[in-house]
């Protein structure tokens, strides 16, 4: 091999060690005498959820109160798959589905405006996690 063709080689060779032992935190390009190699970043999702009224409850002990639907299959991956969902209230995990339906004497409502804070954690296929909260005014604990 001819000491032009060593050094080519050797470039290259330094170039994809240099891509390789760092973690990607932005799509790169490695390039090599012949061919051409890009290693891309995870994306985050994006966590959102839609939420409705499903039913005021009219008697026994959570009169007055509502059951609410909270939909977070509508939260996104750019590059993936969401593969898991966590909804908390107050630090406690509540349910690791996708829909969560809480009793609460009132609903969602902008971040912080409530008296109590809630949120939804979604994690995409390669471990990436976004978070986005809500505020809601709990039942009794016996709702």
């Amino acid at each position: 091999m001819s000491p032009t063709k060593l050094l080519a080689v050797a470039a290259a060779a330094a170039a994809l060690l240099a891509a390789c032992d760092h973690a990607p935190t932005a799509a790169r390009s490695v390039q090599g005498p012949s061919r051409t190699m890009s290693i891309a970043s995870n994306q985050p999702p994006t966590a959102s959820f839609t939420w409705a009224v499903l039913q005021k409850i009219t008697s026994g002990p959570c009169t007055g109160a509502y059951r609410y639907r909270y939909d977070g299959s509508v939260s996104s991956d750019p590059d993936g798959t969401i593969s898991s969902y966590a909804w908390y209230e107050n630090g406690t995990l509540k349910s690791t589905s996708a829909v969560y339906q809480p009793t609460y004497l009132r609903g969602y409502t902008t971040a912080g405006s409530g008296t109590e804070d809630g949120w939804l954690v979604v994690t995409d296929n390669l471990g990436a996690q976004d978070t986005t909260y809500f505020s809601y005014t709990p039942t009794l604990s016996s709702c």
